[in-house]
């Protein structure tokens, strides 16, 4: 006799449930639009460093690259890493499922560690993982390097130059043997 009650009523409440009312959908949407709008004015853009409109300006338009891509993307100076580190992650995928990997980190005495994976179409894998490694120096402050792996940038926040001289080790079911 319960059952002849419940499942009625379960089903009425859950038709319900799934239609929200005209006035409830409407609360939702006005109380998100003005939650946006608020929040577009009260937090800042990341870069304020272009602007379609105007059409007299080259770095405004994006034909020359503004001096602040080149210092964000620029590794820091020696005295930053006593405090902290600095790196670089870059990773690519294209449709054939390979993937490539390269991580660079710095550290405070000129030590870094370096990271490549790259994953092959045909399910071979490779990696490198190197460990306090020392720094090369170069006379451009754009260089990030590791060993035998170097990384800067041609144009900042758009393309990287990657140089890699050694072996990496391939990568089968657990076992390892080096390749170059």
């Amino acid at each position: 006799m319960g059952s002849v009650i419940t499942v009625p009523i379960t089903f009425i409440l859950g038709l319900i449930s799934v239609k929200p009312s005209d006035f409830v959908y409407w609360c939702k949407w006005v109380f998100s639009y003005v939650y946006i709008e608020i929040n577009k004015r009260i937090t800042q853009n990341r870069f304020n460093l272009y602007d379609p409109k105007a059409h007299q300006n080259a770095e405004k338009l994006g034909f020359i690259v503004p001096a602040e891509e080149f210092h964000l993307e620029s590794p820091c100076t020696e005295s930053h890493l006593q405090k902290a580190e600095d790196g670089i992650f870059c990773y690519g995928v294209n449709t054939s499922s390979e993937c490539l990997i390269i991580n660079i980190s710095r550290k405070r005495d000129e030590k870094a560690d370096a990271c490549i994976y790259l994953k092959l179409a045909s399910g071979k894998t490779y990696r490198l993982q190197q460990t306090d490694h020392f720094q090369q120096s170069c006379a451009d402050k754009n260089v990030f390097s590791c060993g035998d792996l170097q990384m800067h940038y041609t144009c900042p926040m758009r393309r990287w130059r990657i140089f890699y001289s050694g072996f990496v080790r391939e990568i089968n079911n657990g076992d390892d043997s080096e390749a170059q």
